[in-house]
C-alpha cells in the first residue's frame, strides 16, 4: 500500500490511487480544512485533510526583481 501521509497530493488509502486533481476537492475556508473524498477508483470513501506552510521572504524594493 502508498503512503498517505504528508504526501504532495491526497491518496485513497484503500488502494493508492493518487488524486493528482486536489484543488477541485472543497477544503472549506483557509488554507488548511478536511473533506471526505470519494475515490475515483475503488469508490471508497476517505477522510481527507490538507496543511498548508506559509513562508515569507522580504527585500529590499531595489532589490527585488
Amino acid at each position: 500500500m502508498s503512503d498517505t501521509s504528508h504526501t504532495n497530493d491526497p491518496v485513497c488509502p484503500y488502494c493508492g490511487d493518487v488524486k493528482r486533481n486536489a484543488w477541485e476537492l472543497n477544503f472549506g475556508h483557509g488554507l488548511e480544512g478536511d473533506t471526505i473524498v470519494t475515490c475515483g477508483s475503488c469508490g471508497e470513501e476517505y477522510h481527507c485533510e490538507r496543511s498548508a506552510i506559509i513562508y515569507y521572504t522580504s527585500t529590499k524594493c531595489e532589490e527585488a526583481p
